[in-house]
């Protein structure tokens, strides 16, 4: 009797495990290093596109370092102020129809820059009526935003600003009320599919993907991947952490196939700094978990091109570093 009440246990323990392996593998990825160290200042955004990348990095002048991977050099891009080519200050990046587009939260508007040169061309009207905390275009008269909203998860406006469609579905919606502290620990960055009509959300303080499909007229949700609730507390309406409040995706990037997801996972009152992390989640755009990568550094942001991955390196004893990492010797499938 004793022996099977053991084999009982020991059998419950072998399913939980199992359940809770996400991943059907994990790879180890190994990188090397851009000896760009001594050129950053304070970097906290990548975007990869052909062969340069697209840096946040403020020197106290200038917002944006691109770095030319072939010639090895780098320049610097648009100023900080108020002039219609200039920022406040730059949240999403990234390439769109050829050109280099920034979304200006400052002025709350996307601005698009000659991916070659840094010549500025145009910026869009101040999107209205939601404050929004990240923005990408999906084609060349409309964009969507994360707003910051309680019940509005993302939305798509026009060239103007002017707000079109709104979709309401939060992760995580039957566990939690719609609270701005719930909005706090869900807002991400956005990821769009190069070549479909489909964009990504994942969740700050939480485990949680969203796959989203659009067209004029109407944005879908098509996967939820809800794998970890956040823990947080509530006061006044507002985000507070407790002891159990774990940092969850802290950027993301995509090709055609796969999306790719920074993961912290610390625990925010036991380090110093959660917002870096070592694993890099990959799925597919019909929601399947692909991989679990583990690098050796510890990055704040990633993106990739080419099958090549990118990252931030942030380390105390010397600050940031540009990571490069082959995604070929992977075989992802």
């Amino acid at each position: 009797m004793k022996r099977l009440f053991y084999l009982l246990i020991l059998t419950i323990s072998l399913l939980g495990c199992h359940q809770k392996s996400l991943f059907p593998e994990k790879r180890a990825l190994t990188g090397k290093s851009l000896n760009l160290r001594d050129s950053l200042n304070q970097t906290t955004r990548i975007f990869a596109w052909n062969n340069k990348l697209y840096v946040k990095d403020f020197d106290g002048t200038h917002f944006i370092l691109v770095y030319d991977l072939l010639q090895k050099k780098f320049s610097r891009w648009i100023t900080k102020g108020e002039a219609p080519h200039e920022a406040l200050s730059v949240q999403s990046l990234g390439i769109h129809n050829n050109q280099l587009y920034i979304f200006d939260t400052g002025n709350q508007n996307i601005k698009m820059y000659n991916a070659d040169n840094g010549d500025f061309i145009s910026g869009n009207g101040r999107i209205k009526p939601y404050a929004t905390l990240f923005a990408r275009p999906i084609n060349d008269s409309l964009s969507v935003g994360c707003p910051y909203s309680d019940s509005i998860r993302v939305i798509m406006f026009d060239n103007t600003g002017k707000t079109l469609i709104k979709n309401y579905e939060y992760p995580f919606e039957s566990s939690f009320s719609a609270s701005y502290a719930h909005m706090f620990a869900m807002m991400n960055d956005i990821v769009v599919h190069p070549a479909e009509h489909k964009f990504a959300m994942a969740t700050q303080y939480a485990s949680a993907l969203q796959i989203f499909e659009w067209n004029e007229k109407d944005i879908r949700l098509l996967i939820e991947k809800d794998m970890e609730a956040p823990e947080y507390d509530m006061k006044d309406n507002s985000f507070q952490v407790n002891n159990r409040t774990k940092w969850g995706y802290l950027s993301s990037s995509g090709d055609e196939q796969f999306i790719y997801l920074l993961y912290s996972g610390a625990v925010q009152s036991q380090v110093k700094n959660p917002c870096i992390g070592n694993h890099i989640h990959v799925f597919d755009w019909d929601g399947n978990a692909i991989a679990e990568l583990e690098v050796p550094e510890m990055l704040s942001a990633i993106s990739v091109c080419n099958q090549k991955l990118y990252g931030i390196q942030s380390d105390d004893s010397f600050g940031y570093e540009i990571m490069e990492y082959d995604l070929k010797t992977l075989n992802l499938k």
